[in-house]
């Protein structure tokens, strides 16, 4: 008699996202106080939180992104390719194979015309959101490392990014920034934003040192999400890889890159005044995110998602590995003053 196969609760997850939005209304009845996964750093948990009570900010954000996203949706159908069994299937199912592992509905992918290589995801946390990645990334990455970057921006769904994450992409991505144009270029976005009330909610949510921190937090999230792309390939050296040729600008082969050697390398600007520059940027610096990774890979609540993966000897408590996070992706030293500080001064 064999023995029975064994089980293998990701297969009972509904992928319909209109299902899922409505479980997770259910759950939370407000997205202030909804759950995110137990995978997410500890500092994307808190900025968030502290968005979330700057109620002009958490208003006009919501309002935009909500307005805009099925204008983006529709832009998206003219100008790109809507992934789907039938189109690009291999990347369809891996889409649905990120949704199951993350325990969220499928979101829809849109594959555009661009030589960056960039992905980005739009939505808000009540509609269908889109994940939009770019020609030149699918061309440059191998299937296994495309599965990191899949699971990254499913990442963002699964852990409420939602209207937050759509404003910085918009502020700074080129892919969202080119479309954003659009909709000015056309009127749509000032009829949006037509009153005087609502321009000045748009100014404090994305102006000055608003939109430092929203840039904090966006790099705090990019961590929780690289996570979940870690999850979703299994593999670190995969992932690592991934983010490596996104650095590199998508070589053909990186046989000359040491990863090692790579992440020790931004010590050298650990004292210096340059560093601030990463102030105004949404995501941590690419050696940040690897070694960030790396502490994850030690990290216990990795293996109660991929029970399939065996796990090193020596694993290690959230805390801990939040804790050393911090310590990597943060940018003052003891001497300078809190980013708060800088945040209110800018």
């Amino acid at each position: 008699m064999s023995e029975p196969e064994p089980f293998d609760p990701t297969l009972r997850v509904n992928l319909d996202f209109g299902d899922f939005i409505l479980r997770r209304r259910d759950a939370s009845g407000d997205d202030r106080h909804a759950d995110v996964a137990d995978y997410a750093f500890d500092m994307d948990r808190v900025l968030r939180q502290k968005l979330t009570a700057f109620g002009p900010a958490r208003k006009v954000a919501r309002m935009l992104v909500h307005h805009i996203t099925p204008i983006q949706r529709q832009l998206h159908m003219m100008g790109g390719v809507a992934v789907g069994p039938n189109q690009f299937p291999e990347i369809h199912a891996q889409g649905a194979a990120c949704a199951r592992q993350l325990g969220i509905g499928v979101p829809q992918i849109f594959i555009v015309p661009s030589p960056f290589l960039d992905a980005y995801t739009y939505a808000t946390d009540d509609i269908e959101p889109m994940l939009v990645l770019s020609s030149a990334l699918i061309d440059a990455l191998s299937p296994e490392e495309r599965l990191f970057v899949i699971g990254h921006e499913c990442g963002h769904i699964a852990n409420l990014h939602g209207a937050y994450n759509s404003v910085v992409q918009s502020l700074v991505n080129p892919l969202a920034k080119a479309v954003t144009e659009k909709l000015a270029g056309v009127g749509i976005a000032m009829k949006l934003i037509s009153t005087a009330s609502q321009l000045q909610l748009l100014s404090m949510a994305v102006g000055g040192g608003v939109q430092l921190f929203l840039k904090r937090w966006s790099r705090c999230a990019e961590v929780t999400c690289d996570r979940a792309g870690l999850i979703c390939c299994g593999d670190l050296i995969t992932a690592q890889r991934a983010l490596a040729r996104v650095a590199t600008g998508g070589a053909g082969t990186l046989e000359g890159i040491d990863i090692d050697h790579y992440i020790r390398q931004i010590g050298s600007i650990r004292s210096s005044a340059m560093r601030f520059q990463e102030l105004f940027q949404s995501h941590p610096l690419i050696p940040k995110r690897l070694e960030a990774m790396r502490l994850f890979a030690s990290c216990e609540v990795l293996y109660r998602w991929r029970p399939d993966i065996e796990a090193p000897a020596d694993t290690h408590p959230l805390a801990e590995i939040d804790a050393a996070c911090a310590a990597v992706i943060g940018i003052s030293s003891a001497n300078d003053p809190p980013l708060e500080d800088l945040e209110a001064s800018a």
